[in-house]
């Protein structure tokens, strides 16, 4: 999880929030891992307003989530860790 994961992924939600077509959203990783939580390189690369600000934004997403009017579902494919087990717990249902 990064700042473009949290914009990206806000940025999904209000696509279809209101589109009626949609009747739940489904998020799913890629490869054999569901989420391994925050990604650290910027922590290691120095980046230390980017890793602020992405602590700040990344809660907004998940209480998103939480109250989000159509039903969510992690496909959960693999290892959940950190704020990825926390994405995971911010969906409606987990499979």
């Amino acid at each position: 999880m990064n700042l473009d994961f949290v914009a990206e992924t806000q940025k999904a939600l209000d696509e279809v929030e209101n589109d009626n077509n949609v009747r739940c959203v489904v998020i799913s990783g890629a490869g054999s891992n569901f989420c391994g939580g925050a990604d650290v390189s910027a922590l290691r690369q120095g980046q230390a307003d980017s890793v602020l600000k992405f602590q700040r934004l990344r809660p907004n997403l998940v209480h998103r989530m939480e109250v989000y009017p159509k039903p969510i579902i992690a496909a959960i494919n693999g290892a959940a860790i950190g704020g990825g087990l926390e994405l995971a717990l911010a969906c409606d249902i987990r499979l």
